[in-house]
């Protein structure tokens, strides 16, 4: 398979070459490619008993989870209805949807792995054992993961939703704002692949182009443990309550240009965000 790094779109590479993105028209690099890739199909849901976030939880064991969609094929077209945003004559933005798009969850392999491009976990295909850890000494003779049978796979699950994406427009003009000095910053979502290509465009017309590495940034877990049930699961007169709360804040004043103004709350930020 290959994950358009710019939107990504996934692509069977089964029926041949694909060098150029069916969603985006974006060109495939071949770090975008994905092989040996095992389907995980019995999996089970286990129920939480306390308040976490499975993506912070993930980032904080260590693997790089990577999420990919195609659309169904109807005819041999892909099977969706597009919409365009703009404000005025200019394009902002373009939506398309479609029923019963494939979702895929694809575990590239440990975050911080010696070979950047190594992916998947050591699998013994005979007892369908994983390894403890993908940076074992595969030089390890007496270890079974290193043996004829043991074989470098890429877990994935897979299923069928309908999906929506959203594609901002970036335009040339304002793509990125400038400091007086030419820097300029700029991010990407967790969820990236592990590198992006950045095109300068100068007023003389020349071009820039470099492809740069991703970090993985790794967020601090925190949980709430002991929270009361009906903070979980509010009674009606608990979740009004919560929604009057949330309608005040919203239609409370911003704050004035340049800062100031009074300060909702005293206390320190509990995560990385300000939450």
């Amino acid at each position: 398979m290959k994950v358009c790094s710019g939107c990504g779109y996934g692509h069977d590479v089964k029926g041949g070459p694909v060098d150029n993105c069916e969603n985006c028209g974006r060109a495939l690099e071949p770090t975008d490619e994905i092989r040996e890739m095992v389907r995980l199909q019995n999996v089970t849901a286990k129920r939480a008993d306390r308040i976490t976030s499975d993506e912070e939880e993930r980032q904080r064991i260590g693997y790089e989870i990577r999420s990919t969609f195609r659309f169904a094929t109807v005819n041999g077209e892909p099977d969706f209805r597009k919409a365009e945003v703009k404000v005025g004559d200019r394009l902002v933005a373009t939506m398309r949807y479609g029923d019963a798009a494939t979702i895929w969850r694809i575990n590239i392999g440990w975050r911080k792995r010696r070979r950047e491009h190594e992916h998947g976990f050591l699998l013994d295909v005979e007892r369908g054992y994983w390894a403890t850890n993908a940076d074992v000494d595969e030089g390890d003779r007496d270890d079974p993961m290193t043996q004829a049978r043991g074989k470098r796979v890429v877990p994935f699950v897979q299923d069928s939703r309908n999906a929506l994406t959203f594609e901002l427009e970036a335009a040339q003009d304002d793509a990125v704002r400038l400091a007086v000095d030419g820097g300029f910053v700029f991010g990407f979502g967790r969820d990236h692949g592990p590198q992006a290509v950045v095109e300068a465009r100068f007023a003389s017309g020349a071009v820039a182009r470099e492809v740069v590495t991703v970090a993985q940034r790794r967020y601090d877990e925190q949980r709430i443990d002991g929270l009361p049930p009906a903070m979980v699961t509010p009674d009606a007169e608990t979740l009004a309550r919560i929604r009057a709360d949330t309608a005040r804040v919203r239609a409370a004043p911003p704050p004035p240009p340049g800062g100031g103004g009074p300060s909702p709350a005293s206390s320190s930020a509990t995560t990385c965000t300000g939450r």
